[in-house]
């Protein structure tokens, strides 16, 4: 890596453009909904919150989740923290900088309460230092998308991980056993 003294860059060293990812207009958007069928299944649907504070970008995502999924919306961290305790959702997509609360501490506060500890939690930001990728894993996320995202990848991501848990809670369920928990012990009386 070649960093240069002076603050002073050549043409050839800039970003020819750049992206505001609060504009909705920046990301790949295809609201037609000829081949949409809404889910008609009988099962219960799999549920997700979206903690974004950005009506656009929020909207945008349940639009990408909302054929399939429950979506559940919130548009700062203490609203997410508190739908995510009442409503328990399968996961939760959240952004970095919100008011009130930032995603870091939504999901760091939820990932100690111990019914909303076991929820994956998707963290979306505009900031691609591995620095920061670090801090959101290191506060319990699951997975880090940055912004502008394609969404065929954070559907993918999605499914990726509700398809683990779902697998690791059929696992265990298979392990619970409903007879005693005590060992039978042969205790002859002498």
């Amino acid at each position: 890596i070649k960093l240069p003294l002076s603050p002073n860059y050549s043409e050839r060293h800039l970003a020819k453009k750049s992206v505001n990812t609060n504009l909705i207009d920046n990301y790949e958007v295809d609201f037609s909904i000829d081949n949409v069928v809404p889910n008609t299944n009988e099962k219960q649907l799999e549920t997700i919150l979206v903690v974004e504070d950005n009506q656009e970008i929020q909207s945008y995502i349940k639009s990408i989740f909302d054929v399939e999924y429950k979506v559940l919306v919130a548009s700062d961290g203490e609203g997410g923290c508190k739908i995510a305790v009442k409503e328990v959702p399968d996961i939760i997509i959240s952004d970095v900088m919100m008011p009130k609360k930032d995603g870091l501490q939504l999901c760091k506060e939820l990932k100690t309460h111990m019914s909303t500890s076991h929820i994956p939690i998707i963290i979306l930001t505009a900031r691609t230092a591995t620095v920061y990728e670090i801090e959101g894993l290191k506060n319990g996320a699951d997975a880090y998308v940055t912004k502008p995202f394609n969404p065929e990848l954070i559907k993918a991501r999605v499914k990726s991980i509700l398809k683990i848990r779902g697998k690791i809670r059929e696992h265990y369920q298979k392990q619970v056993r409903f007879g005693s928990t005590i060992p039978n012990l042969d205790l002859e009386e002498t």
